[in-house]
């Protein structure tokens, strides 16, 4: 859990101040009758309301069976914190331009649309036709008000 903590840090540090966005993790049981699997569950919250739900909102609705679930969270459970060092790695100049193979989430443009070192305008050009009412949009509303449905993108 050490690691987590000190990978949460960088992170969350190139978020804009007040912005109100937090990472969390944590890991839950879950158990068969003929095994016990350890689940990670990674989220990001906006003003404690919940934006980003890894793997909740991504199996939601699916009528599949547990051992499948399992399966899924198993192979993509560590990804996000490879997501997470990959893009805390990358210069910040290529942030923009740069497309992040093993994210299949939309995860990297929450994160752009946070980074404090991302120019306004850059990232407003980028996202000007992102739905408002997901999380890159939520997080750019925040962050630009109404200056955000400027340039054609969806009313905020």
């Amino acid at each position: 859990m050490k690691r987590w903590s000190k990978l949460k840090k960088r992170v969350e540090g190139i978020f804009c101040q007040n912005l109100g966005l937090e990472i969390h993790a944590n890991v839950y049981s879950i158990t068969t009758k003929f095994d016990t699997f350890l689940s990670p569950r990674q989220w990001i919250t906006l003003d404690k309301r919940v934006i980003f739900d890894f793997p909740g909102q991504f199996l939601e609705g699916k009528n599949i069976d547990v051992h499948s679930k399992i399966t899924y969270i198993d192979e993509e459970g560590s990804t996000l914190s490879k997501i997470f060092d990959e893009y805390v790695l990358t210069p910040k100049d290529e942030l923009l331009n740069t497309s992040f193979a093993k994210d299949r989430w939309g995860f990297t443009d929450i994160l752009k649309g946070a980074d404090r070192r991302l120019g306004k305008a850059r990232l407003l050009e980028k996202y000007k036709d992102v739905a408002s009412d997901g999380a890159v949009g939520m997080i750019l509303k925040k962050r630009f008000g109404k200056e955000r449905s400027k340039g054609g993108g969806h009313d905020l």
